[in-house]
């Protein structure tokens, strides 16, 4: 940002005042209560006070007077010229350029603090805003007693003040256009930079390969989720076929079962249907006398003991009697269905 010029009223001393800035440096020469100080703040008022704010700084208050300041700042930048507003009378805040305007104090600002290059009001004051006190803190020690009597209107060579301010400009800068065997702090702060940034870059790419590992993780715990869930259903799966496998083993051995139990039942019914039949057949044969069924026994008792009286006689050879034989069975089945 390059000012060009600040016009003030109703600021301490100052009830309508103009100030242009040329290009580079500007040195501000004058005694005390000049309104050297009053022009700092001022400056510092039109880029940082908010005049829509409830709280009034003490520092922008007219001295002697009851009427509320007025800031008008017109400064260049690459992208054009800009004039900033800040009526405190009418509480209101307005930056014109580039054929706009702009008029929220929060837009404002964040376009003052774009321009600046810096965040915040407190970067600006410990930074580029040094105050008359704070003089004796510069490192080179002879610009800072200079200036401060320069400041003060104690001297009235201001020549000698820019020669040594300008001296203290080249040793900060040498180094930075051609090589120097002693850098000036400027350089070194430079290298330092480059450092820093190159080092930056590094973190940079360690974060994005850390990124990239982490997404890489976070793919590979989600295709484990998946197998694992995949693992649980095929588990589920092969448990649901093993009790499948069983239920068929036990249906198989039930109808093996079942076949069994028809099987007897049905020579359960065989059985009594033969007992149904043999039944209806000893119902009707005729009555047998018990003295006839005797007499026939001790006759097939005697047929017996005479067959093995014959088989004694001839050893060796058996001889049958089919036809008595065959009685004989019959008779037996007959007594045997009798009985």
């Amino acid at each position: 940002m390059r000012l060009l010029e600040l016009r003030v009223r109703n600021f301490r001393q100052h009830r309508d005042a103009r100030f242009q800035f040329a290009a580079g440096l500007n040195v501000v020469v004058g005694p005390n209560e000049a309104g050297k100080s009053a022009l700092r703040d001022a400056l510092r008022g039109a880029l940082f006070a908010n005049p829509t704010s409830d709280r009034q700084d003490s520092d922008l208050r007219p001295w002697g007077g009851t009427e509320a300041p007025v800031l008008e700042l017109v400064f260049e930048i690459p992208q054009g010229r800009f004039e900033l507003i800040k009526d405190f009378a009418a509480n209101r805040m307005v930056l014109r350029g580039q054929g706009r305007t702009w008029e929220r104090s929060r837009e404002v600002q964040e376009a003052i603090c774009r321009a600046l290059g810096f965040h915040s009001e407190k970067a600006f004051l410990a930074t580029a805003h040094v105050k008359q006190a704070e003089l004796d803190q510069i490192q080179e020690r002879g610009v800072a007693a200079q200036l401060g009597r320069i400041v003060a209107g104690a001297d009235e060579d201001a020549s000698r003040a820019l020669q040594a301010l300008q001296k203290a400009l080249q040793d900060l800068e040498r180094g930075l256009s051609r090589p120097a065997t002693n850098p000036g702090r400027l350089y070194r702060l430079q290298q330092r930079f480059r450092e820093l940034q190159s080092r930056a870059e590094d973190l940079r790419r360690a974060v994005e390969e850390a990124r990239r590992t982490a997404q890489q993780l976070a793919d590979l715990r989600r295709q484990l989720a998946e197998v694992d869930a995949d693992l649980q259903h095929r588990m589920q799966l092969l448990e649901l076929n093993r009790q499948i496998q069983q239920a068929r083993e036990k249906r198989d051995r039930l109808r093996r079962e079942v076949a069994s139990r028809r099987t007897l039942l049905q020579q359960v019914d065989d059985l009594q249907e033969q007992v149904r039949r043999a039944r209806e057949t000893l119902a009707g044969l005729p009555e047998v006398d018990e003295e006839q069924l005797a007499r026939v026994g001790e006759a097939l008792s005697q047929a017996e003991e005479l067959e093995f009286q014959a088989s004694e006689l001839e050893p060796g050879e058996q001889h049958r009697m089919p036809e008595a034989q065959g009685g004989w069975t019959w008779v037996w089945g007959l007594v045997a269905a009798v009985a």
